[in-house]
């Protein structure tokens, strides 16, 4: 697998799982400047890094690549990187609107190749378990249920990428 981008959340969502599954292997991270992915590539072990996105997809070794490039560049990174013949593991957001969504599927389809949505929660084994509680009626017919998630106040800085609009923040 390749990555593009240095954003923290490639540890969680990638780096990690990966460390306990040992047929999947990150070859290599791209960023916008080559020192920042080599930088990134030497903290995580990472064997080649690249400085340029573009580069990451053209290296033949990389079947997939993990996106978690600011939101409003995921369509067109998802987009190139299946028309370079890589399936993708898309951070959330999917897209910034349906139209860019329909392009990725479209291309997906076109190039005969995996686009998928990086929900994490539904390949954690907690999930799994709650799934088989249910299945089970152990408890009885789940009729409803309810959930929050909340950010605290003051805990993103609003120069964070995830706050701008231009860039589907």
């Amino acid at each position: 697998m390749g990555i593009l981008s240095t954003a923290m959340i490639n540890t969680a969502g990638l780096i990690h799982p990966a460390e306990t599954h040992g047929d999947v292997v990150i070859h290599g991270v791209a960023s916008r400047d080559l020192p920042s992915a080599q930088k990134y590539a030497r903290k995580y072990s990472i064997p080649h890094s690249y400085g340029s996105y573009a580069a990451l997809l053209a290296d033949p070794a990389i079947e997939a690549v993990y996106i978690s490039l600011p939101n409003g560049m995921h369509a067109e990174w998802a987009i190139k990187s299946l028309e370079a013949g890589k399936h993708v593991l898309l951070e959330k957001p999917f897209a910034s609107n349906a139209e860019e969504a329909r392009k990725i599927v479209e291309a997906a389809e076109k190039c005969d190749k995996v686009c998928l949505e990086a929900f994490h929660w539904r390949f954690h084994p907690a999930a799994h378990v709650v799934d088989a509680i249910v299945a089970s009626r152990r408890y009885g017919e789940v009729k409803r249920t309810s959930s929050r998630m909340t950010t605290p106040a003051g805990s993103i800085p609003m120069s964070d990428v995830r706050w701008k609009y231009d860039l589907a923040g």
